[in-house]
């Protein structure tokens, strides 16, 4: 039977857990008569899934989540093989693709093709799947961003970075750097101010 296919892998995310104990999935979809939707999600402990856990597949509908079991990888991936068998239609009936098959085999000569009782030749058509809104759950302590930061510092200068959610900033001002130690009972401190100019704003 001749079908149409399709995947969506998608982009490898990053949870920011070393182990994250993912609980289930859940996706919205269209799914008509004559098409299918196969998902399947794996985890990793690489950020380029290298090693990456067996695919877990999971069938039926998005609506309702599925529950997972992938491993506690800290990175996540999903496909999703989308497939669309074909029908045949006039402006008045329509055929499965492998009734019209058996017409043709039936009672037409090879180079013919199906008609309809008024004498209207079939059409190919095909339904359209697709998905969107796909969620992957793990537990975890709720946080609104993640804010990550190194120093580097020489004799004569110093550098700092601030980053959130692994992006860099764009329109901080200003990062203040603190460092204390005591040495025998004397607190030692270093700090600096380092300007961020701000970005895309024409000043």
């Amino acid at each position: 039977i001749w079908d149409e296919k399709g995947s969506i892998e998608s982009q490898i995310f990053d949870t920011t857990l070393s182990a994250p104990q993912y609980s289930e999935i859940k996706w919205s979809e269209n799914r008509p008569g004559g098409t299918d939707i196969l998902f399947k999600v794996r985890s990793s402990g690489d950020e380029y899934m290298a090693g990456a856990a067996d695919w877990d597949s999971i069938t039926g509908s998005g609506i309702n989540p599925h529950s997972l079991s992938i491993g506690n990888g800290g990175y996540v991936q999903f496909l999703a093989e989308l497939s669309a068998e074909p029908f045949w239609k006039t402006s008045t009936s329509t055929l499965s693709n492998e009734n019209y098959v058996k017409e043709q085999v039936d009672h037409y000569p090879v180079h013919d093709f199906p008609r309809d009782g008024s004498g209207e030749s079939y059409i190919t058509g095909i339904y359209s799947t697709w998905i969107d809104d796909v969620e992957i759950d793990w537990p975890g302590a709720e946080r609104m961003c993640t804010i990550t930061g190194y120093v580097a510092k020489k004799n004569s200068y110093g550098q700092a970075k601030v980053t959130v959610d692994g992006m860099d900033t764009v329109k901080t001002l200003s990062v203040h750097v603190k460092v204390l130690k005591e040495i025998h009972g004397q607190a030692i401190v270093e700090e600096n101010f380092v300007g961020v100019s701000p970005r895309n704003t024409g000043k």
